[in-house]
C-alpha cells in the first residue's frame, strides 16, 4: 500500500488522534516495545479507511480536510463520554469513548466487536497482517483497554463503514456543516435519535459547550463531572 497516496495522508494523521499518555496496565504480559509498535499500527488503520473512502468516490481532497475531520472526532467523543477513554456507563453496556455497546444486542454482535470486524477487514481486504492490539480486544471486548489513538482510529473505521454515511461524510469533510455532523451522529452513530437527544447534541455543537468535563462513570467509579444533562452517554 506505499502509493502516494498514502504518502499524502501522513498529514492527516496529527489531526486523527490526540497523543495519548502511555497506557497503564492494560496488558501486563506485554513488552514496553509491542506497546509502541501497537501505537503505530493504529493510524495506519485511519490510512486504509480514507484510501478505501477515496476509492469509494469520497473527494478528500480540500484545505477544510484535516480540521474538519479533527471536528468529526471531538465532537462525537465529547458527546459520547467528555472524550473519557475510559468512560463506562452505568446503564448499559457501553464503554470507552465513543461508548461501544460490548453486550450482545437484539440484532446481534456488540457494537465493539462490529467495529473490530470492520477494522479487521480493512487489513484482510489489502492482504496485510492483522494488528495484535485487535486481535486482543476482540478476545477482552472492553475498548477502555485501548489507548486513545488505537480507539480513534478504530472510530474513523467504524464510522466508515457504517450504511449511508459516504454522501453525508463528504459533504461535511468539505463544509464543516453541523447540521450534517448532527445528522450523521442522530442516523448512524447513535441510530435511536429523540427530541431530547438532539437538544442534547446541539448543546455540543458549539465551542463553549465543549468545556463540559466527561459525562459517564470512569473505571475508578463515580461521576466524574456533571454534565449538561446530568445524564450518561447513550441514556438520552
Amino acid at each position: 500500500m506505499a502509493s502516494n497516496f498514502f504518502k499524502g495522508l501522513a498529514s492527516l494523521l496529527p489531526f486523527l488522534s490526540s497523543q495519548p499518555e502511555a497506557p497503564v496496565d492494560k496488558f501486563p504480559t506485554e513488552t514496553a516495545i509491542i506497546r509502541e509498535q501497537e501505537e503505530q499500527q493504529a493510524p495506519e488503520l485511519s490510512q486504509l479507511v480514507l484510501s478505501s473512502a477515496q476509492q469509494r468516490g469520497m473527494n478528500l481532497q480540500g484545505e477544510n480536510i484535516l480540521s474538519n475531520l479533527s471536528m468529526l472526532k471531538d465532537a462525537f467523543g465529547k458527546i459520547e463520554s467528555g472524550g473519557d477513554t475510559t468512560a463506562k456507563s452505568n446503564r448499559s453496556s457501553a464503554k470507552g469513548k465513543y461508548q461501544w455497546l460490548t453486550k450482545k444486542t437484539k440484532k446481534g454482535k456488540p457494537a465493539f466487536q462490529v467495529a473490530l470486524t470492520r477494522a479487521e477487514r480493512y487489513y484482510k481486504n489489502n492482504n496485510l497482517e492483522i494488528p495484535t492490539w485487535i486481535a486482543y480486544a476482540q478476545k477482552h471486548n472492553d475498548p477502555t483497554k485501548l489507548s486513545e489513538t488505537q480507539q480513534d482510529s478504530l472510530f474513523i473505521a467504524d464510522l466508515f463503514e457504517r450504511p449511508g454515511t459516504d454522501q453525508k461524510l463528504n459533504i461535511f469533510l468539505q463544509t464543516g456543516n453541523k447540521d450534517v455532523l448532527k445528522d450523521i451522529y442522530l442516523h448512524n452513530w447513535h441510530t435511536k435519535p429523540t427530541n431530547k437527544l438532539s437538544r442534547y447534541v446541539d448543546s455540543h455543537l458549539t465551542p463553549e459547550a465543549f468545556a463540559y468535563g466527561p459525562m459517564a462513570i470512569s473505571k475508578k467509579g463515580g461521576m466524574i463531572a456533571k454534565n449538561y444533562h446530568n445524564s450518561n452517554p447513550r441514556m438520552i
